[in-house]
């Protein structure tokens, strides 16, 4: 016999692999967009789970080399625009090369721990080339 206790999702994450990016003075705002499991609480909602969609709005001082987290903001948006999570304290480190980026940031919850951030991982570029260019 099979008991299911907790929480939990069945399926993974599905993120773009493709970063939009455009002007937001003082920097450049870059936009991921992904789509994650809702979570389940009973058996059946656990089959019959949805999932949502889920925007990073990353705010970089430049779109050049590598860029310490430390000056890295994220801001996390629902399917209605509405704020979803997100902290502003950042570590690790955003590395652009040619119309890639690989992100590797966590959110920092106290000295001792840190949270990955959902959209880690390597995307290609779309839209503005440097943080002064106008879409």
């Amino acid at each position: 016999m099979l008991v299911l206790t907790g929480c939990g999702a069945l399926r993974s994450p599905t993120i773009a692999t493709i970063a939009t990016v455009q002007a937001a003075p003082p920097g450049c705002e870059m936009t991921i967009e992904g789509y994650f499991p809702d979570m389940a609480h009973d058996p059946i909602g656990l089959i019959f789970s949805g999932r949502s969609k889920i925007t990073a709005k990353v705010l970089l001082p430049s779109l050049a080399g590598t860029i310490d987290g430390r000056l890295v903001k994220v801001q996390y948006q629902g399917e209605r625009g509405e704020p979803w999570g997100g902290n502003t304290k950042l570590k690790g480190t955003v590395v652009f090369q040619s119309n890639q980026v690989r992100i590797s940031l966590s959110h920092i919850v106290s000295e001792q721990l840190s949270d990955p951030m959902l959209f880690n991982g390597s995307y290609t570029l779309i839209g503005a080339t440097t943080c002064s260019d106008r879409l």
